[in-house]
């Protein structure tokens, strides 16, 4: 699942009209600057060849500008009537649970700008776009790549059909990268993280510190991180830009932890056993080293606001990493133990809301579904136990909705 490494290539008329047969099959097209794109061929008009993305965009070619073996593949396949398009709503046809995700190969990397002068370069992989201070090297950029290729995949791959797409007027995901934690701080980072997602400036910063990139004598080079969750959390936000108004607090924050908790290693996450997963997660990472954790009551969780929640960031009362499990284990609950456990309510959930019903009235219908939130707590409790850890509650209940022990 690969985007272009390269702008359109150019745009040309002449007059006849060739249909495709190829219409689902994406391959890599190679251009003259040898730039590459995996695309699928959605017609030839003449002189001009038209590539429909991966994202659905549909990018202009000049049928010259194509590599020899590109051109003569057009001429083998280009004959037949096209099949028809699948709308963006519909396009993910796998609801399966992937056990795995992971890249094929390592990004390709290319360097689109390096002035020494003004401290500019600017990296590209398919998806990503990242611009930094230093010179970096194609070999570098590609490495790193990894972790932020893989976590797009990974979004992708979920049959949650989120469909992650860059930022509006943005081609490509955008990472500000910097040599200095200092100047990483002062553009607007978290104190402490490893990464922060903008959704205002449209871009994530990153210190290059948390991708492992180190000076070796006038060079950079990679020292492999073994902890990239917040990273993958921050990435994972980026991935929902597009979602992130419309969705409550406790999901947008769950759903990137729940991503951010899977096995990660080379650009590849291991989903099985995706409950141990976050147990291990949460003793590792919040705080929840004893094999007992106080959750707060689901009525309580799913109705905080993203004004209490950002405040708990500057609390020592415990609070935030209470918010922050807490939100990963719901949404661990809905994936994985909801109903028939195949994540069905949730995926109608975000269908409603993608349609337009309002976020109360979907939550009631697709979540909750008339239950008392003591029935959805009490599943909580045994879907956790499961996994060796024992859930308590604490924190506004709604009426009914006692602590379960």
């Amino acid at each position: 699942m690969k985007r272009p490494t390269f702008h359109p290539f150019a745009q040309a008329a002449l007059g006849l009209l060739l249909t495709c047969s190829a219409f689902a099959e994406f391959r890599n097209w190679t251009n003259s600057e040898n730039r590459q794109v995996e695309a699928e061929l959605a017609s030839v008009e003449g002189n001009q060849v038209k590539l429909r993305l991966r994202n659905g965009t549909v990018a202009t070619v000049v049928l010259d500008k194509l590599s020899a073996q590109d051109q003569t593949w057009i001429k083998e396949h280009g004959t037949a009537t096209p099949a028809k398009a699948l709308p963006r709503s519909t396009a993910k046809t796998s609801t399966a649970w992937p056990k795995s995700t992971g890249l094929e190969e390592a990004p390709k990397a290319v360097a689109v700008e390096e002035d020494v002068a003004e401290k500019k370069f600017i990296y590209r992989t398919a998806h990503f776009e990242f611009r930094c201070d230093a010179k970096l090297g194609a070999d570098v950029v590609r490495e790193f790549g990894r972790i932020f290729e893989g976590t797009r995949e990974v979004n992708s791959e979920l049959p949650l059909d989120l469909k992650p797409k860059p930022e509006d007027g943005q081609e490509y995901f955008v990472a500000q990268l910097f040599t200095s934690k200092d100047d990483y701080l002062k553009a607007g980072a978290i104190p402490g993280s490893g990464g922060t997602y903008q959704g205002g400036q449209k871009r994530i910063i990153c210190p290059l510190e948390s991708l492992g990139v180190m000076v070796v004598g006038k060079r950079y080079a990679l020292k492999p991180q073994e902890d990239n969750s917040t990273l993958i959390h921050e990435i994972t936000h980026q991935m929902m830009n597009h979602w992130l108004r419309k969705l409550p607090t406790w999901y947008v924050e769950g759903s990137a932890e729940y991503v951010a908790a899977q096995k990660y290693h080379m650009g590849r996450f291991t989903l099985t056993g995706p409950g141990g997963n976050v147990r291990k997660y949460l003793y590792e990472h919040k705080g929840v080293w004893e094999k007992k954790f106080t959750m707060w009551h689901v009525s309580h969780l799913m109705n905080i606001d993203a004004s209490t929640w950002a405040g708990a960031l500057g609390e020592k009362d415990g609070s935030a990493m209470r918010n922050y499990a807490s939100a990963t284990i719901l949404a661990y609950y809905f994936y994985h133990v909801d109903g028939k456990g195949d994540a069905a309510n949730i995926i109608a959930w975000l269908r409603a809301i993608e349609s337009g019903t309002k976020l109360d009235q979907a939550t009631e219908e697709h979540l909750v579904r008339g239950r008392p939130y003591a029935e959805i707590e009490k599943e909580v409790v045994k879907a956790m136990q499961k996994e060796g850890l024992v859930i308590e509650f604490t924190g506004d209940s709604e009426s009914g909705s006692a602590a379960v022990k």
